[in-house]
Protein backbone atom coordinates (compact mmCIF):
# COMPACT_ATOMS: atom_id res chain seq x y z
CA UNK A 1 0.00 0.00 0.00
CA UNK A 2 1.81 3.28 -1.01
CA UNK A 3 2.08 6.09 1.74
CA UNK A 4 -0.17 9.03 1.59
CA UNK A 5 2.03 12.46 0.98
CA UNK A 6 0.73 15.47 1.79
CA UNK A 7 2.21 18.91 0.42
CA UNK A 8 4.59 20.90 1.96
CA UNK A 9 2.91 23.97 1.88
CA UNK A 10 -0.95 23.88 2.24
CA UNK A 11 -0.92 19.77 3.57
CA UNK A 12 -2.87 18.73 0.13
CA UNK A 13 -2.78 15.59 -0.98
CA UNK A 14 0.07 14.84 -3.12
CA UNK A 15 -0.40 13.16 -6.74
CA UNK A 16 2.43 12.73 -9.07
CA UNK A 17 6.26 11.15 -8.39
CA UNK A 18 7.39 9.34 -5.15
CA UNK A 19 9.73 12.25 -4.84
CA UNK A 20 6.95 15.42 -5.15
CA UNK A 21 6.88 17.31 -2.29
CA UNK A 22 4.44 20.14 -3.52
CA UNK A 23 1.09 19.86 -4.93
CA UNK A 24 1.55 22.54 -7.69
CA UNK A 25 4.11 25.35 -8.60
CA UNK A 26 2.47 27.78 -6.63
CA UNK A 27 2.70 26.09 -3.32
CA UNK A 28 6.29 25.57 -4.15
CA UNK A 29 7.29 29.27 -4.60
CA UNK A 30 5.37 30.28 -1.58
CA UNK A 31 6.73 27.61 0.47
CA UNK A 32 10.58 28.36 -0.81
CA UNK A 33 9.54 32.46 -0.70
CA UNK A 34 8.50 32.16 3.04
CA UNK A 35 11.51 30.03 4.03
CA UNK A 36 14.02 32.04 2.41
CA UNK A 37 12.20 35.73 2.80
CA UNK A 38 13.35 35.49 6.53
CA UNK A 39 17.33 34.66 5.86
CA UNK A 40 17.62 37.38 2.61
CA UNK A 41 15.80 40.47 4.58
CA UNK A 42 18.90 41.96 6.04
CA UNK A 43 20.58 41.13 2.74
CA UNK A 44 17.57 43.09 1.16
CA UNK A 45 17.74 46.05 3.73
CA UNK A 46 21.49 46.64 2.76
CA UNK A 47 21.24 46.45 -0.74
CA UNK A 48 18.22 48.90 -0.38
CA UNK A 49 21.05 51.42 1.80
CA UNK A 50 23.42 50.79 -1.09
CA UNK A 51 21.03 51.99 -3.70
CA UNK A 52 19.73 54.45 -1.84
CA UNK A 53 23.77 55.82 -1.46
CA UNK A 54 24.16 55.32 -5.18
CA UNK A 55 20.98 57.73 -6.11
CA UNK A 56 21.97 60.40 -4.04
CA UNK A 57 25.85 60.76 -5.17
CA UNK A 58 24.19 60.33 -8.60
CA UNK A 59 22.08 63.60 -8.35
CA UNK A 60 24.54 65.41 -6.77
CA UNK A 61 27.22 64.37 -9.32
CA UNK A 62 24.82 64.59 -12.65
CA UNK A 63 24.33 68.68 -11.31
CA UNK A 64 27.87 69.88 -12.27
CA UNK A 65 28.64 66.49 -14.31
CA UNK A 66 31.98 66.64 -12.81
CA UNK A 67 33.40 66.27 -9.04
CA UNK A 68 30.85 68.26 -6.56
CA UNK A 69 31.37 69.36 -3.37
CA UNK A 70 28.28 69.31 -0.84
CA UNK A 71 27.94 69.57 2.93
CA UNK A 72 27.87 66.41 4.67
CA UNK A 73 25.24 67.43 6.84
CA UNK A 74 22.98 68.15 3.90
CA UNK A 75 24.35 64.77 2.36
CA UNK A 76 23.03 63.04 5.76
CA UNK A 77 19.47 65.13 5.14
CA UNK A 78 19.21 63.61 1.88
CA UNK A 79 19.26 60.25 3.24
CA UNK A 80 22.57 59.22 2.38
CA UNK A 81 24.66 56.75 5.36
CA UNK A 82 27.86 57.35 5.60
CA UNK A 83 28.53 53.86 6.89
CA UNK A 84 27.44 51.68 4.08
CA UNK A 85 29.16 51.53 1.20
CA UNK A 86 30.57 49.03 -1.54
CA UNK A 87 34.23 49.82 -1.68
CA UNK A 88 37.28 51.97 -0.62
CA UNK A 89 40.10 53.59 -2.96
CA UNK A 90 42.60 54.94 -1.27
CA UNK A 91 45.13 57.10 -3.64
CA UNK A 92 48.59 57.64 -4.21
CA UNK A 93 48.24 60.85 -2.10
CA UNK A 94 46.86 58.91 1.00
CA UNK A 95 43.35 60.13 0.27
CA UNK A 96 40.30 57.59 1.19
CA UNK A 97 37.33 57.16 -1.09
CA UNK A 98 34.44 55.25 -0.16
CA UNK A 99 32.23 54.17 -2.94
CA UNK A 100 28.59 53.63 -3.45
CA UNK A 101 29.27 51.15 -6.79
CA UNK A 102 30.82 54.13 -9.12
CA UNK A 103 30.36 57.14 -7.01
CA UNK A 104 32.83 57.78 -4.50
CA UNK A 105 33.22 60.24 -1.25
CA UNK A 106 35.90 61.95 -0.25
CA UNK A 107 35.03 63.35 3.55
CA UNK A 108 37.17 66.79 3.59
CA UNK A 109 35.77 68.03 7.25
CA UNK A 110 32.18 69.33 7.04
CA UNK A 111 32.43 68.90 3.40
CA UNK A 112 32.58 65.77 1.30
CA UNK A 113 33.74 65.46 -2.84
CA UNK A 114 31.37 63.39 -4.72
CA UNK A 115 33.53 61.85 -7.74
CA UNK A 116 32.70 59.06 -10.11
CA UNK A 117 34.69 56.08 -11.03
CA UNK A 118 34.92 55.59 -14.63
CA UNK A 119 36.07 51.53 -15.28
CA UNK A 120 36.32 50.28 -18.88
CA UNK A 121 36.26 46.44 -17.33
CA UNK A 122 35.00 44.88 -15.07
CA UNK A 123 37.22 42.44 -12.83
Amino acid sequence: MKEERSCLNCGDKIKGRADKKFCDDQCRNAYNNLLNGKANNSIRKINNILKQNRRILENIFNRNKSHSKVGKQSLINHGFRLNYHTHQFSSKSGALYYFSYEYGILLQGDEVVVVKREENSVS
